[in-house]
């Protein structure tokens, strides 16, 4: 069972520190995901496992983040701003809550570039707000084309052909799209036999971004 609940921030846009991004907003802490390889686990540290909740066992919603984001932005130069660094915008707690969708409207309002990374099939909720962004890029983490490896790697995500189905809508709508191969996993899937199929299908979806990284064994 995943534990739910509503806290409140005292800041939202942050520094991002990683380029090419200026800010990053993470309007959920934890992630329901549960990608065994995720970096972001070294949130654990600070959470004191959220009441002995493990990594994907827990979301919370920062309930105030849209007003804190209002209130910041306003003091804040623009610049390009992810979604998210450390928790995935459209797991599925945002259907509730629907903190990303709230924090576009506001970015949108004060045209901030946005970048917005999930492996949720969720974000065609919102593609009629994404479109409306002058700078924009939407995108898919997409590791792999095998949905039972999928499940047991990143078990609440959106199932693969999913997600290549939306970035294929997405571009086909003339939002600019990405795909991030990462991390690439050791005998799993870095073999030439799992990564040509897959970088064809990305190509076929339209994107015309493919970026790869490495495994990051550190939290």
């Amino acid at each position: 069972m995943v534990s739910n609940k509503e806290i409140v921030c005292k800041s939202v846009l942050t520094n991002s520190g990683i380029e090419p991004f200026d800010y990053s907003i993470s309007p959920y802490v934890g992630c329901e995901h549960a990608c065994v390889y995720c970096y972001a686990r070294f949130i654990m540290r600070y959470r004191a496992g959220s009441e002995g909740k493990q990594w994907g066992e827990f979301a919370h919603a920062k309930i105030n983040a849209p007003k804190i984001l209002a209130r910041e932005i306003r003091a804040k130069p623009k610049g390009v701003t992810w979604l998210s660094a450390v928790t995935d915008p459209y797991q599925p707690i945002e259907k509730k809550y629907e903190l990303t969708r709230r924090c576009l409207e506001v970015l949108s309002a004060y045209k901030f570039p946005i970048w917005v990374q999930t492996k949720s099939s969720l974000v065609m909720r919102d593609v009629d707000l994404l479109a409306g962004f002058p700078e924009k890029d939407v995108g898919f983490t997409i590791l792999t084309l095998d949905d039972d490896l999928r499940k047991k790697i990143e078990p609440a995500a959106s199932p693969v052909d999913e997600r290549v189905a939306v970035l294929a809508e997405l571009s086909s709508r003339g939002i600019p799209t990405f795909a991030f191969v990462g991390p690439i996993l050791p005998v799993l899937s870095d073999s030439e036999e799992t990564l040509r199929p897959l970088i064809n299908e990305l190509v076929k979806s339209g994107t015309k971004q493919i970026l790869f990284d490495r495994l990051n064994l550190r939290w």
